[in-house]
């Protein structure tokens, strides 16, 4: 206990005893603030905010003691230039509009050249980026030219499955990326780990818990990225959340699925700014319009943020984030009722600190508290009956820090650490009868069971990175990193060691080229415990080796064709539990198709091809396809996994006029994998004998799903936002999942084994209030 004070006691002397020398503009700062900055300093600078974004940061800072050169390079990554302007006056411009002015008064222009600007958020593989559009356009994918996104619940994380190797259920918004599970997926908001970030958590994870209208930017790496995150094998989604620069800004949001606010705010002189979001879910009244007989689930979440601006080289922001859910649910067939409460606590304070022009860092002390209750009963006539109860408490502190040192040379050096306190309570009790037994390897083989098993867990996790972008000569960057990390959970204590290697080439001004060689470490945090599947201990760490080939041209059109190939290699891998036939049930571990899937090595290969255009004013699209293949290995065996998907092809456009704008998204994919069943004997109870783990196809899965909304303006300058959204366009009957049971209707037992579709035909109409 004295070492925890100790941690803590220093995390708070170093962020009150740091330097606070530093010049005002630095990298990573908002473009808009820089920009203010120089109005201050005496340039009379003129800009549209449909020019200068919120979310644009400052990625490169020249040596130049000239403002109007400075500002040149600001603008330049941008593809923003500079035009004179009456009364000596700077208007940002762009290029286009700069011409066609000169071309109309009768003036030539001459072009100036851009800075070379080292830009090391694109050295990485395998990267996207989400950008917040405040028009009727809520949200979308620049590089993956994916604007307007028709999703259920305008949920942000779902939409990462719109990406090429991602994939999901229609049920749930958690995403498997590149053949990883779930599990290996980190999300961060303003720098906080997200440990589980979803509603319904306890039954499929049906939507996020982070609201759309709170992001402002979302990096999403889906393979190779930088040494600074951590205990992740297959993707990141790095959120950070809106800074408007209003001294008063609001948001009222409502459609079928939520209802939510958003107020922020900046003190006159732009030293202090606070943002407060508050979303609540829908779905309770949903179901109870349509059938009321399927529950009452309700969820919320809240997020508050207060920033002080302390000097320019010092800022502080706290932040928290709670979330709530109280579920009352039931299937469709009245077999299963569960009930659940869920609750999700986040608090961080973090420090940016930027002692010189070319050092910036952040220091971050965080607690997530983390509950979750859950029970419910199955009773189905020819399959299985039972009751379970789960009750589960945690608790992580974190002390983070990380820096970053920018030399004029175009190289970048950051270096970081963490660690991690966890505490953690299981309490887990169930009681189940099996009507039927399956014979696969994993599956229960007694008819009945109870468990009745309470447990604590404490340990700690500490990790350490460093990563070096450096030019290696006009065409060649390099970015090497290495991490290690320990944790402390396991009875082995087991540690890794991470080395990471990424090369960009540029073939020419239009085509770049990326290799990445790296491994990727995840270890199990407290609340990640299989425990009602029976697992008592923590495993040892996870690894996966990866390795991936990119190459980006740019056509003419402003079209442009990335191809990327990838090949993960697992190892250590901990067992996972799932349901090998009927995904879907609400309570999994009381039904007999449960199976413990205990390879310890893996690999997922595939390539991806992107057309994309996002210059266009009015009309973008996308085009994506991936050929894929995941598959869990055996000394004797190779089986596809779940959500193995061969083929897959998605395509999207959304066309913008003045005050309207369209979009459409589809997606063409193999049928979900699935298990051959038949029956192989009835005494003296019935007995089912299966082929080769997933070595079956449901059927094709296709879906198209649309959005339109028109904006109207108000007095004021406020604007409402209509739009309305339906999903599955032509109620395509997607098969998710076979369900079983046996009956002796005819006087012997037959099997019966039936698929199920998912999601149907469904519209959602909803309104953003701006003012």
């Amino acid at each position: 206990m004295k070492g925890r004070a100790s941690l803590f006691v220093c995390a708070i002397f170093f962020l009150l005893g740091s330097p606070l020398l530093a010049a005002e503009l630095r990298l990573g700062m908002r473009l808009p603030d820089a920009l203010e900055i120089l109005r201050r300093d005496g340039m009379n600078i003129v800009y549209s905010s449909d020019l200068i974004k919120p979310g644009m940061r400052v990625d490169y800072l020249p040596d130049t003691a000239d403002n109007v050169e400075l500002l040149r390079a600001l603008l330049a990554p941008w593809k923003l230039q500079l035009q004179e302007g009456p009364e000596g006056s700077l208007l940002v411009v762009r290029p286009t509009e700069y011409v066609a002015n000169a071309e109309k008064e009768g003036r030539k222009t001459e072009a100036k050249a851009s800075p070379n600007v080292p830009d090391e958020l694109v050295v990485s593989a395998s990267r996207y980026q989400f950008i917040r559009r405040m028009g009727p356009s809520i949200s979308g994918f620049d590089t993956a030219a994916l604007e307007s996104e028709p999703e259920i619940g305008d949920d942000p994380l779902r939409a990462l499955a719109r990406l090429p190797g991602a994939t999901r259920n229609d049920f749930s918004a958690r995403t498997n990326a590149r053949g990883g599970s779930t599990g290996e997926n980190l999300i961060l908001l303003d720098g906080m780990r997200l440990y589980d970030p979803f509603h319904l958590k306890g039954f499929k994870g049906l939507f996020s818990a982070i609201d759309s209208r709170l992001i402002e930017s979302m990096e999403v790496y889906m393979g190779g990225y930088p040494a600074q995150y951590g205990d992740s094998m297959s993707s990141v989604a790095d959120i950070r959340s809106i800074n408007p620069a209003e001294p008063f800004y609001g948001e009222l949001t409502a459609s079928f699925f939520n209802l939510s606010a958003l107020l922020a705010g900046n003190s006159d002189n732009a030293d202090t700014g606070w943002l407060l979001s508050a979303r609540r879910g829908n779905l309770d009244q949903v179901l109870n319009a349509f059938n009321p007989k399927l529950g009452d689930p309700r969820y919320f979440e809240v997020f508050g943020r207060v920033n002080h601006k302390l000097s320019e080289k010092l800022q502080l922001t706290g932040n928290v984030m709670v979330s709530k859910d109280n579920i009352r649910i039931a299937d469709t067939d009245q077999e299963e009722f569960a009930d659940g409460n869920y609750r999700d606590e986040y608090y961080w304070l973090r420090a940016d600190i930027s002692p010189h022009q070319r050092l910036e860092g952040h220091v971050t002390v965080s607690q997530a508290k983390l509950s979750s209750f859950r029970a419910g009963t199955v009773d189905k006539e020819g399959a299985a009956t039972g009751v379970l109860n789960e009750d589960n408490t945690f608790r992580i502190n974190t002390f983070s820090t990380d820096w970053l040192w920018s030399a004029t040379s175009g190289t970048r050096l950051g270096i970081g650490a963490e660690y991690r306190d966890e505490s953690g309570r299981y309490d887990y009790r169930d009681n189940a009868t099996f009507e039927l037994l399956f014979l696969t390897p994993g599956a229960p083989d007694q008819v009945s069971r109870a468990n009745a098993r309470k447990a604590k867990y404490a340990g700690h996790y500490l990790g350490a990175w460093v990563n070096l972008q450096q030019p290696i000569s006009e065409k060649l960057t390099a970015e090497t990193g290495i991490r290690w990390q320990r944790e402390g959970l396991s009875p082995s204590q087991d540690s890794a060691f991470d080395p990471r290697l990424t090369l960009r080439y540029d073939f020419t001004e239009r085509t770049v080229g990326r290799m990445s060689v790296g491994r990727y470490s995840q270890a199990q945090t407290v609340n990640e415990l299989d425990y009602a599947d029976g697992a008592e201990s923590f495993d040892n760490i996870q690894k996966a080796d990866q390795y991936i080939l990119s190459i980006e041209h740019e056509l003419d059109n402003g079209i442009s064709l990335r191809a990327e190939a990838y090949d993960k290699h697992y190892r250590n891998l901990r067992p996972r539990f799932e349901n090998f036939l009927d995904t879907y049930t609400l309570l999994p571990q009381l039904w007999p198709d449960r199976v413990e899937v205990d390879a310890t090595r893996a690999r997922a290969k595939g390539m991806e091809l992107s057309l994309s255009n996002q210059r266009t004013e009015s009309l973008s699209w996308w085009l994506n396809y991936s050929f894929a293949s995941v598959k869990d290995d055996y000394e004797d065996r190779h089986e596809n996994r779940t959500w193995d998907k061969r083929h897959e092809l998605g395509a999207g456009l959304a066309w913008q006029l003045a005050s309207w704008e369209f979009s459409l998204a589809g997606v063409w994919r193999s049928g979900w994998r699935t298990t051959q069943t038949n029956l192989q004997s009835t005494m003296p109870i019935p007995l089912v004998a299966t082929g080769p783990r997933n070595a079956e196809k449901l059927g094709t899965y296709k879906r198209i799903d649309a959005r339109a909304a028109r904006e109207f303006p108000l007095s004021g300058g406020e604007t409402l936002t209509v739009f309305l959204e339906i999903y599955n366009l032509a109620n395509h009957p997607n098969e998710c999942c076979v369900q079983y049971e046996y009956t002796d209707e005819t006087g012997t037992f037959d099997y019966l084994a039936d698929n199920e579709d998912q999601v149907p035909f469904f519209p959602s109409l909803g309104f953003i209030w701006q003012f």
